[in-house]
C-alpha cells in the first residue's frame, strides 16, 4: 500500500512540476512581447512630445507646420491610442488622452503653456508605463491561476514525502546500510 502512495506523490510532483514549466514557459513568452510593447510605447511616446514641442515652436513663431510633421504626428497619436487599449481605458490611460489632446491643442496654437501641458503629458505616460510594468512583474491572471494550485500541491507532495520518511527513518536507515 505503501509503494502505491508514493507511486501516486510521485505522479502528483510530476504533474506539478509538468504544469508550472508549461506555465512559466508561456508566461516568459508573454512577458517578453509586453515588454516589447512597453519599449515600443514609450518611443511612441517620446517621440510624439518632441515633436509637438517642434510644432508649438513654429506654431509661436506664427509659420505653417509642415504637412510631414502633421501626418507623423496623426500617425503617432493614432497609435499611441490603438497601444492603449482604445476602446476600455484604465484611468491612466484616460488620463494620458486627456492631456495629449491638451498638449495637440497646445502646440498648434503655439501657447506659452506647453511646456506645462508636456510635464502633464510626463507623468501621465509615467503612470501609464507604471501600471503595465507591474502587471509584468505580477503575470497574467491565468500564470497566477495556475502558479498559486501547482505551488500548493507541490507543497503538500513535499509535505507528505517528509512525514512519511520521519515515520520511517528506521527502515530507510537499515535499506541504506544494509
Amino acid at each position: 500500500m505503501t509503494e502505491a502512495w508514493a507511486a501516486i506523490a510521485a505522479g502528483v510532483i510530476a504533474a506539478a512540476a509538468g504544469g508550472i514549466g508549461l506555465v512559466m514557459t508561456k508566461e516568459n513568452k508573454t512577458s517578453e512581447f509586453r515588454q516589447a510593447w512597453i519599449q515600443e510605447l514609450r518611443i511612441a511616446l517620446t517621440t510624439f512630445s518632441s515633436i509637438l514641442l517642434t510644432v508649438r515652436n513654429i506654431s509661436a513663431e506664427g509659420d505653417l507646420v509642415p504637412e510631414s510633421d502633421n501626418q507623423r504626428i496623426s500617425q503617432l497619436h493614432s497609435e499611441i491610442n490603438l497601444r492603449i487599449n482604445y476602446g476600455g481605458k484604465s484611468p491612466e490611460e484616460k488620463r494620458l488622452s486627456q492631456v495629449m489632446t491638451k498638449m495637440l491643442s497646445d502646440a498648434y496654437a503655439g501657447s506659452g503653456l506647453f511646456t506645462s501641458t508636456q510635464a502633464e503629458f510626463t507623468e501621465a505616460s509615467f503612470r501609464v508605463l507604471k501600471k503595465e510594468w507591474k502587471r509584468v512583474k505580477r503575470g497574467e491572471l491565468i500564470y497566477r491561476l495556475c502558479m498559486y494550485p501547482c505551488l500548493g500541491i507541490t507543497t503538500i507532495a513535499i509535505v507528505l514525502s517528509g512525514i512519511y520518511l520521519f515515520n520511517h527513518v528506521q527502515k530507510l536507515w537499515d535499506f541504506l546500510i544494509g
